[in-house]
């Protein structure tokens, strides 16, 4: 039957392990945001492009139809969407930095509960810091 110290080892071992998939998943996030924005941006230096009194027709896909759309509602709608995308990767800096902190301190959490156990159990590593 594993000791107490075995198993406080073991919880934080799995607490550990669910931060770093809350961390992956935030990466995974992070990265679609980034693609988006990189997408948006495009489509906003196509709208710079386009000559003020050009004909050109700009068509916004809603569901299984193209929708015409005026220049200046489109435009708009991208600069709203590459904002609020870049306000979202902010966030989510904020969110990763807390997490890697997180992290940190559940390792070292757990570095100390295996020293404790390593000197219970009179290994090698007891007492080296």
């Amino acid at each position: 039957m594993p000791s107490k110290l075995e198993q406080e080892i073991q919880t934080e071992v799995e607490k550990f392990q669910k931060l770093q998939q809350d961390y992956n998943k935030l990466i995974v996030s992070r990265s679609q945001l980034e693609s988006q924005l990189s997408e948006n941006r495009m489509v906003a230096d196509e709208f710079k492009r386009m000559k003020p009194d050009s004909d050109a027709s700009i068509f916004k896909l809603v569901g299984p139809v193209l929708v015409k759309q005026e220049t200046v509602e489109a435009t708009s709608n991208v600069n709203k969407r590459i904002e609020f995308i870049t306000n979202e990767i902010k966030r989510l800096d904020g969110a990763i930095a807390e997490s890697t902190k997180t992290q940190e301190a559940a390792k070292a959490a757990i570095g100390k509960l295996q020293q404790m156990y390593q000197a219970q159990m009179g290994g090698p590593a007891a007492g080296q810091a």
